[in-house]
Parts: C-alpha cells; sequence; structure tokens
C-alpha cells in the first residue's frame, strides 16, 4: 500500500510543531491569593500539565512548567501581553529556587 504525499507532508509538519503548552493558562487555587505582589506556587495543580499553578502578583492563578531560560517560556500572549520569563519566583518553602516560566505582567518592578 502506497502512502499518498499529503500524508507524508503532514507527518512532517507535525514532527517539526514543538507541543502546546498549557503555560498561562488559568488554574483553580484553594486559598486566597497572596497580598500585593507576593507569589505562591501550588505544586500539585491538577489542571496544569507540569502541575504548577502560579498563584498571587494581582493577576488571575496561571499554570507554569520548570525552565532553564526565557527561551523555554513563551512570549507574549493574550494571557500574558509582556510575555513569560523564566524565574525564580519564591525564596522560602518547598518549590524556593525552582525556575519556572512566570508572566512578566504580574513580576513586581523597582
Amino acid at each position: 500500500m502506497r502512502i499518498p504525499s499529503s500524508a507524508w507532508l503532514l507527518c512532517l509538519i507535525l514532527a517539526a510543531c514543538p507541543e502546546a503548552s498549557d503555560v498561562g493558562y488559568p488554574c483553580a487555587s484553594e486559598l486566597p491569593p497572596p497580598e500585593g505582589a507576593a507569589l505562591r506556587i501550588e505544586a500539585q495543580a491538577m489542571d496544569c500539565e507540569e502541575r504548577f499553578c502560579v498563584v498571587g502578583g494581582g493577576v488571575e492563578p496561571q499554570c507554569s512548567a520548570p525552565c532553564a531560560s526565557d527561551r523555554d517560556c513563551p512570549g507574549a500572549t493574550s494571557r500574558c501581553g509582556t510575555g513569560f520569563g523564566c524565574v525564580v519566583p519564591v525564596v522560602v518553602g518547598a518549590q524556593a529556587g525552582q525556575r519556572l516560566c512566570v508572566c512578566r505582567d504580574r513580576l513586581s518592578q523597582p
């Protein structure tokens, strides 16, 4: 059986496309957000692919993912006008020091 060339082309295109990410999508939080610009990471967020939900910073809770650099995070989207940066959002607690993609809109500016 011969596979049509259009099927091969579709397979090639799909293989070259990066996987979709849910970074920035809303996630549920059962606890109230921290006050002010403070952030909290919920590491067992069942509605997030990577199980990380960033809560606080004056915007709705959003799914996140581990990263090594800004290149690992999405750019500007309708969910985050300034794009996502690879940052250490919390310095205390179980996720202290963990680098995650966080919307730059929610990071405090000096």
